[in-house]
């Protein structure tokens, strides 16, 4: 158990209550053999006052996060959704259909948060004007209130074509205002690659611009992929004419020209000791991070702007923000190293 900040070694660590409940809280809590809330007690998060960084004092055992990862939810949700069709009116009917039907039948509160969690996920991304927002946003109200009457109506005000708002659920970090922004920043890159989610990054963007590309897997202890399938079609399986790294120690020293680290480093209980390890292969670093809120219980941490800092020169590294300005109702935040 963590009693010191592991990014700048206060002691001034206070305990921090927002979270939020979702599926891993869920699944967590049947394989633990826990409440939910004894789940949040001895996985309880803290915050540090001296760089805001947001963290766990305990964390979970390798093999109980392989188990999540690999078996309990071996399909990584929200990389599968950036590729979906699910990302339309006539889906998000659908969900709305089987939510009243579950309603009326008194069904588990489980099986009502998972289609929740769905319809959710769709408004959420929604790229809208003020009246689209309006309309959502009472939708949105009338199925977290199981307002059947309410939704049943605001469905048929749904007539509109979905676009996905940009670093949201159904769109990933597939952004070229990203892709040319970092390439500014760091110079034209020849060589460029990604940990993590191989179906939500840039990496497509990358080989249109000529680009050779590497895709490194992450650990099943951290992170989703070695059981990551849809229709039997593994993830890995959608990158082409990528090189696929099983062990970052395959690669040359300072190969690569930018590493994308996307909605990762939270997963990671040290979060410096793996950049200094992966800055030994790259020149430059981008690390895409939700912002500070609420903490769901998959994840190690949450990373401010301060902690970011402090990481950077622990790393001896410059970091850039000014990309945030650009995303900044997004609910993510980049950071480029180099």
């Amino acid at each position: 158990m963590t009693q010191k900040c592991i990014i700048c070694n206060s002691n001034k660590i206070y305990k921090y209550t927002p979270v939020v409940k979702n599926r891993y809280t869920e699944e967590f809590s049947k394989l633990l053999k826990l409440s939910t809330e004894e789940l949040e007690k001895k996985y309880s998060n803290v915050i540090c006052k001296n760089c805001g960084f947001i963290f766990k004092k305990k964390w979970f055992s390798k093999k109980t996060l392989k188990k999540i990862y690999t078996e309990l939810i071996s399909s990584h949700p929200r990389g599968w959704d950036t590729i979906s069709k699910k990302f339309n009116a006539n889906y998000l009917k659908k969900q709305l259909n089987t939510l009243e039907k579950l309603i009326k039948n008194k069904e588990s509160i489980l099986k009502l948060n998972h289609i929740k969690r769905n319809i959710f996920g769709i408004i959420n991304s929604i790229e809208t004007n003020h009246k689209q927002k309006s309309t959502l946003e009472k939708l949105n109200l009338s199925v977290k209130k199981n307002e059947i009457k309410n939704f049943k109506n605001l469905k048929k005000e749904i007539k509109f074509k979905f676009k996905a708002s940009e670093f949201s659920r159904y769109s990933g970090f597939k952004n070229i205002n990203l892709y040319k922004y970092i390439n500014l920043k760091v110079g034209k890159i020849k060589n460029y690659g990604e940990i993590g989610c191989p179906l939500w990054g840039m990496i497509d963007l990358a080989k249109k611009d000529s680009c050779s590309t590497y895709f490194i897997k992450p650990k099943n202890d951290v992170f989703w992929g070695a059981n990551c399938k849809n229709r039997n079609i593994k993830c890995i399986n959608k990158l082409s004419n990528t090189k696929i790294i099983s062990n970052i120690n395959g690669l040359k020293k300072k190969k690569l020209d930018y590493l994308g680290v996307y909605n990762l480093l939270d997963h990671y209980d040290n979060p410096i000791k793996f950049l200094n390890k992966v800055f030994k292969f790259t020149k430059s670093l981008g690390v895409i991070t939700e912002k500070t809120g609420k903490m769901p219980i998959q994840h190690h941490n949450l990373l401010s702007q301060k902690s970011i800092k402090k990481i950077a020169h622990k790393c001896k590294k410059k970091v850039d923000f000014s990309f945030n300005n650009k995303i900044k109702n997004s609910g993510y935040n980049f950071y480029l190293f180099h």
